[in-house]
């Protein structure tokens, strides 16, 4: 998408050429009258380049050429385009980056979750009955602990 804007935005750096040449070349007699009679204006650079002489505005003597209405328009299109490219770029960017960090956040979740289905299932497997829950390891007391704890925190040793 970004080189599509690029193009788009390279072929119309010289917009005055493109359009003259379509004005003169390419557009329907149908679409110059319409907007000779639109902007009150005749030909193209002067009454003499390229006019429809069936417009209204063309029957009148003098005039100028419709070539700043035709260039307004123009520039008004084409920013209306290039905002458009922007706002698609941008709305891109960021799915990009949302689809990334979920992504990223979901693997480090079920990392986590088989980490902790590993560890249950292993306690599981090394408890030697199914009713009597297996100790913690990190709750295992030392011999020395388990006889502080059986004399009050006193050892009488």
């Amino acid at each position: 998408m970004f080189c599509l804007t690029v193009w788009l935005w390279t072929r119309t750096l010289n917009i005055h050429g493109l359009i003259g040449g379509m004005w003169r070349n390419t557009w329907s007699d149908d679409l110059k009258r319409s907007f000779e009679d639109e902007h009150t204006c005749c030909g193209y650079l002067n009454p003499k380049d390229s006019p429809v002489l069936s417009s209204a505005s063309c029957k009148k003597k003098g005039g100028y050429g419709c070539y700043l209405p035709v260039l307004y328009y123009t520039q008004i299109r084409l920013r209306g385009v290039y905002a458009g490219f922007v706002v698609f770029m941008l709305v891109v960017l960021a799915a990009a980056v949302t689809a990334t960090l979920q992504l990223v956040f979901s693997t480090d979740h079920e990392r986590v979750l088989r980490s902790q289905s590993h560890y249950l299932f292993n306690r599981q497997s090394r408890s030697s009955s199914a009713c009597v829950p297996p100790t913690r390891p990190d709750t295992a007391m030392s011999p020395i602990h388990e006889r502080q704890a059986a004399n009050n925190g006193w050892d009488d040793d």
